[in-house]
């Protein structure tokens, strides 16, 4: 009986440190293309004033990251977004009568190390654990089509 309950704790443990180490999730959201194509009414306005609402677009990526040790970790994620242009959108006569339109898929994957350097389970010493911080480095690989 000794040995079962002995061999079931080992197996449990086991598990504990297999969801341990890792961590997975999903994003979602807008894209936007702002360039020359579409438009407001001048031919060039600076940042946001000059994109077209209308030709937001989605954002969905996910990712998985796998746990090395506490420090050090290695995370994969795919993204997929959607840009659009389109110059009938545009107020500009210039842009509206060259009539030119895309729409482009990205998809990105990357493969990117991390390391911990410093982590704080308790910022402000309220001893709740329900503020936390951490601090870590990153550098990767990443390839679009």
């Amino acid at each position: 009986m000794r040995f079962k309950i002995l061999l079931f704790s080992l197996f449990m443990c086991s598990l504990a440190v297999a969801q341990y180490r890792w961590d997975y999730g999903f994003g979602l959201g807008a894209s936007n293309y702002l360039g020359d194509m579409g438009g407001k009414q001048k031919t060039r306005r600076d940042f946001v004033a000059d994109m077209k609402m209308s030709q937001t677009r989605w954002y969905i990526a996910g990712f998985a990251r796998y746990k090395l040790d506490h420090r050090l970790s290695i995370k994969a994620q795919l993204e997929y977004l959607r840009i659009a242009g389109d110059d009938k959108l545009s107020s500009n006569t210039g842009r509206h009568a060259r009539n030119l339109n895309f729409r482009n898929d990205i998809f990105e994957l990357t493969l990117t190390p991390e390391l911990k350097i410093y982590e704080n389970n308790d910022l402000g010493s309220s001893y709740r654990f329900r503020l936390g911080f951490k601090l870590y480095v990153f550098a990767g690989i990443g390839f679009y089509h």
